[in-house]
């Protein structure tokens, strides 16, 4: 019996080292696989000779200390501070009378929002009011929908950006200057995060700069043209020089409807894309991708008399030729500014037409019949030298009289592509001021915005107004109805 029990006992003292050797086995595992693999040695003290643990209550005290100091607030990440003093406006986003009707009140959610109206910055407070039901609180907290804004999460208002886009791309002041404006108000804005709300506010725009170009391509009648952009390259301080090519249409004397594409360099692909499916006449000036493209199914090509007027005017010559040819030039935009006078007469748009055809079938070709037979007497008597301006000038219209005679057939083309250069113009503006757009998504910024500015601006609109509400709206408007949010459909609400 003794021997059993030994036995028993033996087996008992041998499965403790063994549950012993498992347990120090596993903690090891979940070391190596969750744990720290430093070796650093933590000692707890309980193998160092003379060493006396601290009481429990200073344990507790230091264990307090190091809880308050890992929970200490921290301080909110914001990319300004709102002006001081600045005055604040409510604006409570609650449940009509019958929808709270059962439901409990629980409090508020605010959020604050820098503003701006005419003359001065201020904060709108959103108020948002909050309920439970309280026989069912499956359906969690009960607040009224609010509309998404321009940039979520952000803390500025809409007003504030279109007041931003306005001053850089409506009057055409940089981000630099705007700081300093908006210092002297007391509004400490970085350019930064100026830049930032462009950019932000280019790409969530830019589906109406696509849709605006769609509506200029489905016209009958297209002028453009393209200028010069800088363009900052990245690394060694030094800009590239880009482009921005404009398209414009709407009708009338004066087509409101201006579409700019930024691109990084002048490749012929741009505008060849463009036209690729486009069904009408364009007006340009005689770059070789123009000529290219004048040659497509259904597209009339009318180049710009000014341009060729500007070849003689610039040759330097005492030659009689230069000054014919200038006098009947200047004879035929005479007759073309009587000619679209007569839209200021009360009749209908194709009796307008009608009679503008009528007037250049009269006047109009007589001239340019003997602008042409002038030049190729000239050209003829073989008495100028290839090299010389005034032949290049002879040649420029000669290569191209069919497309140089497409207005006298056609009562909606110009003689010009003046509407191109006088919609660059704003462009050339702002080029002086800011001098270079700072990468591709600047550039794309650039253009869609100022799409929209010179479009607003051509039709009467005011961009300020206009961007605000767009702003406010976008986000909160199906794909299928941006349309409406075009300048030339828009309706403020």
């Amino acid at each position: 019996m003794v021997k059993i029990i030994e036995e028993q006992k033996r087996i008992i003292v041998g499965l403790q080292q063994e549950v012993k050797l498992l347990a120090e086995q596993l903690a090891y595992m979940k070391r190596m696989m969750f744990g720290v693999k430093k070796e650093t040695i933590i000692d707890d003290g309980s193998y160092l000779p003379n060493f006396e643990m601290p009481e429990e209550e200073m344990i507790e005290q230091e264990e307090k200390v190091l809880v308050k100091k890992s929970k200490s607030k921290r301080k909110p990440f914001t990319h300004f501070d709102f002006p001081k003093d600045a005055p604040r406006e409510k604006i409570i986003n609650d449940l009509s009378s019958e929808d709270k009707e059962g439901l409990k009140y629980i409090g508020n959610d605010e959020s604050e929002k820098l503003a701006y109206r005419p003359g001065s910055f201020f904060v709108k407070v959103y108020i948002t009011r909050k309920y439970v039901d309280p026989n069912h609180s499956e359906k969690g907290i009960i607040t009224k929908d609010s509309f998404s804004p321009a940039i979520p999460g952000s803390r500025v208002d809409e007003s504030m950006l279109a007041h931003l886009l306005v001053n850089k791309y409506c009057d055409h002041l940089p981000l630099y200057r705007l700081e300093g404006i908006y210092g002297r108000d007391g509004l400490s804005i970085k350019r930064q995060t100026l830049s930032s709300w462009a950019l932000r506010s280019g790409a969530l725009l830019k589906p109406l700069g696509d849709l605006l170009l769609k509506e200029i391509m489905s016209q009958k009648v297209i002028f453009t043209d393209d200028s010069t952009i800088p363009l900052q390259v990245k690394g060694n301080g030094k800009t590239k020089t880009a482009r921005m090519w404009i398209y414009v249409s709407g009708g009338g004397p004066s087509p409101p409807l201006v579409y700019y594409q930024f691109t990084d360099d002048r490749k012929k692909c741009h505008p060849l894309e463009k036209f690729k499916d486009y069904k009408g006449a364009f007006h340009s000036d005689a770059l070789a991708v123009y000529e290219e493209i004048a040659n497509f199914d259904g597209i009339q090509w009318q180049p710009c008399w000014a341009h060729a007027r500007r070849k003689f005017f610039d040759s330097e010559t005492s030659h009689p030729l230069k000054q014919i040819i200038l006098k009947k030039i200047d004879k035929l935009f005479s007759i073309e500014r009587d000619a679209w006078a007569i839209d200021t007469e009360d009749l209908s748009q194709r009796e307008k037409s009608n009679k503008r055809l009528k007037l250049r079938q009269k006047k109009s070709s007589i001239i340019v019949d003997e602008i042409f037979s002038e030049i190729k007497n000239a050209f003829r008597s073989g008495e100028h030298m290839p090299q010389e301006n005034l032949t290049k000038a002879i040649l420029y219209l000669m290569k191209r009289e069919n497309h140089f005679r497409s207005f006298l057939d056609n009562s909606e083309l110009r003689i010009d592509n003046n509407v191109s250069e006088r919609n660059i113009r704003p462009l050339t503006i702002g080029r002086k001021n800011w001098l270079f757009v700072g990468s591709e998504d600047g550039g794309n910024t650039t253009a869609t915005i100022i799409s929209l500015v010179q479009t607003c601006k051509n039709l009467k609109i005011n961009p300020q107004e206009y961007l605000e509400d767009v702003l406010r709206r976008i986000n909160n408007t199906s794909k299928e109805d941006l349309f409406s949010l075009l300048p030339q459909n828009w309706e403020k609400v």
